[in-house]
Formats: structure tokens, sequence, C-alpha cells
């Protein structure tokens, strides 16, 4: 199985969070994928935190950090070229947030506890500082 790098999981994370953000709203046309009826948008972002926890089980804050950039990235373009959508940005900011670090979270930690149960063989990366000599 591939190991991401930690670089390699942020671009992804944030490529996926463009399109997370992007797709819903061209085809259901909502200013907000949460704004929906459905449960769609909390179970995509756990699914996207599983794979990416599993492709990279010691970065799962690197997976969750992308993908909330990459929406991050759309809200913040989307305020920048329509001033009437600047009113609730804080707002939509923060929900934005708690979606992406609660349902991705805790994808990318199931993701991460399944790699490593799959294949218990592979060391784990551990930092630097946590390296004693």
């Amino acid at each position: 199985m591939p190991r991401l790098s930690r670089r390699a999981v942020l671009a992804a994370g944030f490529i996926i969070g463009l399109c997370l953000w992007l797709v819903p709203a061209q085809f259901m046309h909502l200013s907000q994928p949460w704004n929906a009826n459905a449960p769609g948008y909390p179970i995509a972002l756990a699914i996207t935190g599983l794979v990416l926890g599993f492709l990279a089980p010691s970065r799962p804050g690197a997976a969750v950090s992308g993908v909330f950039l990459g929406q991050l990235a759309v809200i913040l373009y989307r305020v920048a070229s329509h001033a009437d959508n600047g009113e609730f940005v804080l707002v939509g900011v923060v929900m934005l947030a708690g979606y992406t670090f609660v349902a991705g979270g805790i994808g990318a930690f199931v993701g991460s506890v399944l790699r490593r149960r799959v294949h218990p063989d592979t060391p784990v990366e551990r930092r630097v500082s946590d390296r004693r000599a």
C-alpha cells in the first residue's frame, strides 16, 4: 500500500475540499453544501477523511486541514468576488470548521486505525521531536 507524504495528503485534501464545495453547489444550486436536507455533506467529509486517513495513517491532521483549506478557499473567493456574500462569512467559517474537523476527523481517525489493523507490520512514523537518543 502506498503511503503519502504530508504535502501530498495536504494537497489531496485541498483538491477534495474544493470539489466537495463546488460540485454540490453546481448541481443543487446551494450557496453552502450543508444547506441540503440530506446528510450527504457530513458523510462525504467522513468518507474523505477515511480514505485519506487510510492512505496516510500517521497524518490525519494534514488530511483534515487540507480539506478545510480547500473549502475555505472557495468561501474566501466567493466573498471577494461578490460583495453581498460577506455578511455571514464568519458564521460560515465556523460551520465549515465544525463540520470538517468533526466529520473529517472521525473519518481520518477510523481510516488510520483501519490501516494499522490491516497492515500491522507497517512501521509508524514518528516526529523528529519524539525521537530520543
